[in-house]
């Protein structure tokens, strides 16, 4: 075992890994709200806790690491974007979508951000947030 997570947080619906492996993110469900606690691996240091009443990801899809580690992205029920700097958890911004993604996925170069829902597919400049791409997937699935 690397190590193990706090006994009163033992409630978490998913868990993912930053890409170089040196970070851990699990969701806490806390009656309504959500937690997010990310640690630092193998020491379990925990490195930020963050109340996120909105975010209610089921699964860790809703949560991504850039390549690099310098950005993190949550998506929340209510599809606003969370962007937070990778090294000290700061806020870089928050945007309303307008729909909630199933899933994040950075580009390998860290760039760019696929929000991939049920109905739609949107890439989005990660400076900024700004809109690149919009792509109907409704009738594809």
């Amino acid at each position: 075992m690397v190590f193990e997570t706090p006994e009163a947080l033992t409630a978490t619906t998913w868990a993912a890994f930053s890409n170089d492996g040196v970070r851990l993110a699990a969701d806490y469900g806390l009656g309504d709200e959500y937690m997010v606690v990310v640690y630092e691996i193998p020491s379990g240091k925990e490195l930020i806790q963050l109340n996120l009443p909105s975010l209610g990801v089921q699964d860790g899809s809703r949560f991504a690491f850039s390549p690099d580690g310098s950005l993190v992205a949550f998506m929340d029920m209510d599809g606003t974007l969370l962007v937070l700097n990778g090294n000290d958890y700061s806020q870089v911004y928050s945007l309303e979508t307008g729909f909630m993604a199933d899933r994040l996925t950075f580009s390998k170069d860290g760039q760019t951000l696929i929000l991939d829902g049920k109905f739609k597919q949107e890439t989005r400049n990660m400076s900024d947030g700004s809109l690149i791409r919009v792509i109907d997937v409704s009738e594809a699935r």
